[in-house]
């Protein structure tokens, strides 16, 4: 997405409605307010859409995303350049800092050390509340859930939060559990019971969920069992509404990132005290007894969804395959050639999900998928850069020059599907069709052509915009060019509104132009030497 040009008499309070209306446009879910967040807010850069819907978004978060759409890298640099340009020259305030500071993004060691010395400056800065009301215990609880589920991005959240503590900051019970402080969470229960009956609200997404729930999401399995010592009920607490401890363990996690083996001890723990997780959840945990257990005393389950990671809906074979389990996948071959239930949609599906080579292969290999299903396969492999399986599905047949109908505009590409005629279509396009605020609705009746190269390509621009992505991108190119892609055919694609004629050099010919501060020089250098 395209940065804006500042106004050359900015206003203040103006840019603050806009940081306003971008954050009710969020609680709203709007797409248009998913794609600005998704390019302009780096902690979301490769969130889906549902993922960005459900992430915890507050009013400094959409002030960011505010300042980065306008070129610069903060909110206090945003503010400062208004207030020189309005000849004032007040600086930023400690307090603006310190929340700005907590608000990164990806935390480093200057970070924490900047709040550790604001801190020591003026101590009263522990209390401090920012425009959302929150304290900054408060604010780094906020931080959304997979922030403190991914150990590389919790550990300066919490030096952070130790440090406050060191200062005297107060803390509350929620934060307490999501940064593993056992001490208070022991405290709060013995000073008053009635906390374990309490239900919070995370995000939009995961509203009244109780402290066990919480700690699942984060797999804080020590707090865990202090809960579930001084109240065993709250294991199934929620379980009708899916929003149990055990949902809560791998439901918010997309399958691509979810790793089990860390979470395995957690599970144990709540089928030990009575949880009872459903075919989803064993999948995900790669709990292959239960699983095997549930599909061949019931066969038709087959047939059913799942809610299964980042709250995507799968049959289990999809879902097998989603994760990775290549063993339960050959239990649900069995059960199902055994029962004579038809899979070939789910196999398809499957081929497309996968991220695990090994699976991919034993799709390949076990079930034969035609070359429209293959290709169907490539074009999702293309747009999350996995050039190994590229390789692989090339091998057993995929066209590199494959046509690709894609409608509507601002979806990525795993709402590709296989129509009945074995036509590729698209039910929402690619981020491959940048350029554009307009939304899906507005332009339905239009279809575009593109090939899994222009994925490729566009795909780069829209959704990952880091040095190493890049990489990626330049090999899955690479690979697709040895296979044969044509630099050279014409596909019609959609730029602003216009229809154009474009081959893969003159598409990204095209976004180079409309986009000089992005890379597409390096794509272009390696199109032109594979002419």
């Amino acid at each position: 997405m395209q940065q804006k040009q500042f106004p050359p008499n900015p206003s203040l309070e103006h840019l603050k409605s806009q940081a306003k209306q971008l954050l009710k446009a969020h609680q709203e879910g709007a797409l248009d307010a998913c794609q600005r967040i998704r390019a302009f807010f780096p902690k979301l850069s490769d969130a889906t859409e549902v993922e960005i819907q459900n992430a915890a978004f507050g009013l400094q978060d959409a002030q960011l995303v505010i300042a980065r759409e306008y070129g610069f890298a903060s909110w206090a640099r945003l503010k400062e350049e208004v207030l020189h340009m309005e000849g004032d020259t007040e600086s930023t305030s400690a307090e603006d800092l310190l929340f700005q500071t907590l608000r990164t993004p990806d935390l480093t060691q200057a970070d924490i050390q900047r709040a550790e010395d604001l801190l020591t400056a003026d101590p009263s800065l522990v209390s401090v509340k920012d425009e959302d009301g929150r304290t900054p215990i408060e604010a780094l609880a906020s931080r959304g859930l997979i922030n403190f589920g991914k150990e590389r991005w919790y550990r300066p959240i919490r030096q952070l939060y130790d440090i406050f503590r060191e200062h005297g900051a107060a803390t509350n019970v929620v934060a307490a559990v999501l940064m593993d402080d056992r001490e208070h969470v022991e405290t709060s229960i013995r000073n008053n019971l009635e906390v374990l009956k309490q239900r919070f609200d995370l995000s939009r997404q995961w509203r009244g969920i109780s402290l066990l729930a919480i700690a699942a999401g984060c797999n804080r399995i020590e707090i865990a069992k202090i809960l579930i010592e001084a109240d065993p009920s709250l294991v199934t607490e929620g379980q009708d509404e899916g929003k149990a401890p055990m949902d809560l363990l791998v439901k918010p996690w997309h399958h691509s990132a979810f790793d089990a083996e860390p979470r395995k001890p957690f599970y144990d723990l709540l089928v030990e005290n009575g949880a009872v997780p459903d075919l989803g959840a064993a999948l995900a945990i790669d709990d292959w007894q239960r699983a095997g257990n549930y599909v061949v005393s019931s066969p038709q389950l087959l047939e059913q969804q799942f809610v299964c990671g980042n709250q995507i809906k799968f049959r289990p074979i999809e879902s097998a395959a989603a994760y990775g389990r290549e063993f339960i996948l050959g239990l649900l071959f069995t059960v199902a050639a055994a029962n004579e239930i038809d899979i070939e949609k789910d196999l398809a599906s499957a081929l497309t999900q996968t991220f695990a080579l090994d699976v991919t292969e034993k799709l390949l290999k076990t079930n034969q998928p035609s070359a429209s299903v293959i290709t169907n396969a490539l074009v999702f492999a293309c747009e999350v850069y996995q050039p190994e399986k590229v390789r692989l599905l090339l091998k057993y047949g995929a066209d590199p020059s494959a046509s690709v109908t894609a409608k509507f505009r601002y979806d990525v590409a795993q709402n590709l599907k296989l129509g009945d005629d074995g036509a590729h279509t698209c039910e929402m396009s690619p981020l491959f069709l940048p350029g554009t605020n307009t939304l899906a609705a507005e332009t339905a009746s239009h279809t575009y052509e593109m090939s899994p190269l222009l994925v490729a390509i566009g795909t780069w621009y829209g959704l990952r915009e880091a040095a190493e992505a890049l990489e990626e991108c330049l090999e899955v190119v690479k690979t697709l060019l040895e296979a044969g892609a044509d630099v050279d055919r014409n596909y019609r694609v959609d730029i602003d509104d216009e229809i154009l004629e474009l081959t893969p050099l003159t598409y990204t010919q095209k976004l180079a132009s409309l986009f000089p501060d992005k890379p597409f020089d390096k794509i272009i250098e390696v199109l032109l030497r594979n002419r």
